[in-house]
């Protein structure tokens, strides 16, 4: 995402009732890491990585559960294949 992104998006208004929301997605990413933030751990702060090693930081809102993330906070985490979408 970039500000650039957010203005164009912007510009294809009107949103709201009668008008399905936006989704986005990113593809054939590996998780390098995982955090639990939140109250309760409920939600992951992830770390991402693209085929070609670029990171981004990504919330994971109610992630904390998935079965696919077996390791600790502290340890990183293997590679699983991943798709993050919001809307």
């Amino acid at each position: 995402m970039s500000l650039e992104l957010v203005e164009s998006v912007d510009r294809m208004a009107p949103f709201g009732p009668g008008n399905p929301p936006l989704t986005f997605a990113a593809r054939n990413l590996q998780i390098a890491t995982a955090t639990p933030v939140g109250k309760s751990g409920e939600h992951l702060q992830v770390t991402v990585e693209d085929q070609d090693h670029r990171q981004a930081k990504v919330i994971w809102w109610n992630g904390a559960g998935s079965p696919s993330l077996k390791a600790s906070s502290t340890s990183p985490l293997p590679p699983v294949p991943a798709t993050i979408a919001a809307n």
